[in-house]
Order: structure tokens, then sequence, then C-alpha cells
């Protein structure tokens, strides 16, 4: 029998991310719009503590 306990992304891990999107070229510098996406922990912002227990029973 295998036992085994998990605990995924625990601690928080802020993360912020921006895309710039131009009209026509970059080098015309001319912006469309601009995301920002900003997490506040693990991805989708969640926490995943578990268990499993795997074997012949």
């Amino acid at each position: 029998m295998t036992l085994r306990v998990f605990l995924n992304n625990l601690l928080t891990s802020e993360e912020t991310r921006t895309r710039t999107f131009y009209a026509g070229t970059r080098a015309s510098g001319t912006l469309s719009k601009v995301e920002v996406r900003r997490s506040d922990g693990a991805s989708e912002g969640s926490r995943i503590i578990g268990f499993q227990v795997s074997g012949h029973f």
C-alpha cells in the first residue's frame, strides 16, 4: 500500500502579467489595447491539499 499526501501552492506567490497590443506594427508605437492579469496564488488562484492511497485492497 502506498499513501501519498500532497500540498500544492501552499504559500501565496503573486504574479502580474502585462500584454500590449499594437495597432499596425510595433515600431509605430500606436497602442491598440493593454491587458493586465494579476494572479494572487497558484494557477487559477487555488491551493490544493490532498491525499492518495493506492495498492491492493
